[in-house]
């Protein structure tokens, strides 16, 4: 699994976790790559998109999103997935497959070359 982000301004990071993401390490990442690369934005002028994933929606999440004054986009229930970022991860995948990786070390050499 993958996490990253996109801006108006560009690309943030792009995250590899190992094993099950739950709400503790999705709020790991917010603090450790959302946070930081719009560090500027913490005043209230940081809008944030996620969908209606369980552990994006969970109360830690929520707390620490709402302490760091990061607004959120409302994401209806059972709507078409119309979140930018999905276009970059159709483009990643297509690029990855070409490349064609036998495993994950190669996996994680072909994303970050592409």
């Amino acid at each position: 699994m993958v996490w990253g982000s996109i801006s108006a301004n560009g690309v943030g990071d792009l995250v590899f976790i190992n094993g099950n993401m739950d709400a503790s390490s999705y709020k790991q990442i917010l603090i450790h790559h959302l946070t930081k690369k719009y560090s500027g934005l913490l005043d209230g002028s940081l809008f944030f998109q996620q969908d209606n994933d369980p552990k994006h929606k969970s109360r830690e999440v929520q707390n620490y999103l709402s302490n760091k004054k990061i607004q959120l986009l409302d994401w209806p229930a059972n709507s078409p997935d119309l979140n930018p970022i999905e276009n970059c991860w159709a483009t990643l995948k297509k690029e990855v497959s070409e490349i064609g990786p036998n495993n994950i070390l190669q996996l994680k050499e072909a994303i970050n070359k592409s």
